[in-house]
C-alpha cells in the first residue's frame, strides 16, 4: 500500500511540475477607450446676398403740367383727362385740327363712347384746354 502514496504523490508532483510550465493566462487587456464619434463638418447653407430693392414706379403724369408739345398745345394726356373729366367713357377718336389758315386756335375733337352707349363729339382748344363744344353724335 505503500506503492499507493507514492504514485500519488508522484502525480501530485508532475502535475505541479507542469503546471510551472505552462505560462499562467494573461490577464485580459482593458478594453482600448472607445473611439470618439466622428464629427460631421458643420455646413451652413449659403448666404444668399439680399435682393436689391425694386426701382421706384415712374412719376405719373401730372394733370397740371405745363404745355410741352410743339407750338404751345397742351400734351394730349391733359386733353384726354380734361376730356374724360366732362365726360367718362372710352375715347374712340382723336383729332388735331391745325388751320394755319385761319385766326382759329388749333383744336382737339374726340369721340367719346359713354357707359350707357351714348357716343359724344368734344371740340376742346389745344393750347388752353378749354372744352368749345359739346354734342351727341
Amino acid at each position: 500500500m505503500r506503492a499507493l502514496p507514492v504514485r500519488l504523490l508522484c502525480l501530485l508532483t508532475t502535475t505541479a511540475a507542469l503546471a510551472a510550465c505552462e505560462p499562467a493566462p494573461a490577464p485580459e487587456a482593458p478594453a482600448p477607450p472607445p473611439a470618439p464619434p466622428p464629427v460631421a463638418p458643420v455646413i451652413q447653407p449659403p448666404v444668399e446676398a439680399p435682393a436689391p430693392p425694386p426701382p421706384p414706379p415712374p412719376a405719373p403724369v401730372q394733370a397740371s403740367e405745363p404745355p410741352t408739345a410743339r407750338n404751345g398745345r397742351l400734351p394730349l394726356v391733359r386733353i384726354l383727362a380734361i376730356a374724360q373729366r366732362r365726360v367718362p367713357g372710352e375715347v374712340l377718336k382723336v383729332d388735331l385740327d391745325e388751320d394755319d389758315d385761319d385766326d382759329d386756335p388749333p383744336t382737339y375733337e374726340l369721340e367719346i363712347l359713354t357707359p350707357d352707349g351714348r357716343v359724344i363729339e368734344m371740340k376742346l382748344d389745344a393750347r388752353s384746354g378749354e372744352i368749345l363744344d359739346v354734342e351727341e353724335d
